[in-house]
């Protein structure tokens, strides 16, 4: 079965989407809510702390949308690399996240800890190897990160899901 691509040409402008990122966030909200109750969706301009969705309860679920404008794998590559160096920046002092960031606060929350971290991109990836790649380096940052950090020890054990085009 061909499954139709997310393309900016495609979404219905009628809806309220101007912005197709804005378009995929929603699509990504509506096709995981039943699996993650309780996820809240926020804005996708402005501050988001590299949470652009955030499931709470006991432990919390993190996803962060990512719509490219072309179907490159390489370019979800690099999406994750912005990501990655961003949340480093942001997370590695131990007294809370930098002055005028509060938006990275429940990166450090241990009371809340994240427990799933999902990346969600509009992207086939070429291989199950190069997802399986990907899917490796996002867990081996996390572990570094709360390896390097002890006031990011709660990390080192974060469940990362990638849902890419096909599995949304």
């Amino acid at each position: 079965m061909d499954i139709p691509r997310f393309e900016r040409a495609k979404i219905n402008t009628r809806l309220g989407f101007a912005d197709p990122g804005d378009a995929f966030q929603e699509f990504v909200y509506d096709a995981v809510q039943r699996d993650f109750p309780g996820l809240i969706r926020f804005k996708t301009s402005g501050k988001d702390g590299v949470i652009d969705q955030c499931q709470t309860g006991d432990t919390r679920a993190v996803f962060e949308c990512k719509y490219l404008g072309a179907d490159e794998w390489s370019e979800v590559e690099s999406r994750w690399r912005e990501v990655a160096d961003t949340l480093e920046r942001n997370l590695n002092a131990s007294s809370g996240p930098p002055k005028g960031q509060a938006q990275y606060g429940p990166w450090f929350r241990t009371d809340v800890p994240m427990r799933t971290f999902a990346f969600c991109v509009n992207a086939e990836p070429p291989s199950p190897d190069r997802a399986d790649k990907l899917d490796a380096t996002i867990r081996a940052f996390f572990n570094r990160l709360g390896t390097a950090h002890s006031h990011l020890a709660h990390l080192r054990e974060l469940t990362v899901h990638i849902f890419h085009w096909s599995r949304l």
